[in-house]
């Protein structure tokens, strides 16, 4: 059993729709990847027409073929536990790529439980993943369009 499942549904969807916005840290199980698995990631912006969420993930190192590529390796963000206590070692926001994951698949995997949400970035830490993204060469143009957008789910998202 978890904690969540602990609490009313009630309870548990007023939580996921107070902590989705930019910044939310979520693990859960990607499909969505080349190697899909349980990762942990970090909610950056939203494509509005189509509702899909967009993310970056949260590596515990870098991988090689990432550390060969200087364009990919300055798009590498360490975060530590000293800052997140979801963390428990130095890991890494990869933001030179972008996952694309349906909105509603998220809401309805946290309001299920089957996906968790670890806590949200700093402000500060927020920023800097968003400018890595944006300035990024091998992030897709209407990837960064959705990252630089305001976050807004539209009106009966939630009903």
């Amino acid at each position: 059993m978890k904690l969540g499942d602990a609490f009313p549904p009630d309870l548990r969807r007023a939580s996921v729709i107070a902590n989705v916005r930019k910044g939310l840290v979520t693990r859960d199980f990607l499909e969505e990847i080349t190697h899909p698995k349980i990762k942990i990631f970090i909610l950056v912006g939203l494509e509005i027409d189509s509702l899909t969420a967009k993310f970056v993930l949260i590596n515990s190192a870098i991988p090689l073929f990432i550390q060969r590529d200087p364009e990919k390796r300055s798009c590498q963000l360490e975060i530590g536990p000293d800052k997140y206590d979801f963390l428990d070692h130095t890991s890494y926001a990869d933001c030179q790529m972008v996952i694309s994951v349906p909105i509603r698949k998220l809401v309805d995997r946290l309001l299920k439980g089957e996906a968790e949400i670890r806590g949200h970035l700093s402000d500060t830490d927020l920023q800097l993943v968003l400018g890595y993204v944006t300035a990024s060469k091998s992030v897709a143009r209407n990837d960064k369009t959705a990252v630089a957008a305001p976050f807004s789910l539209p009106a009966g998202f939630w009903d």
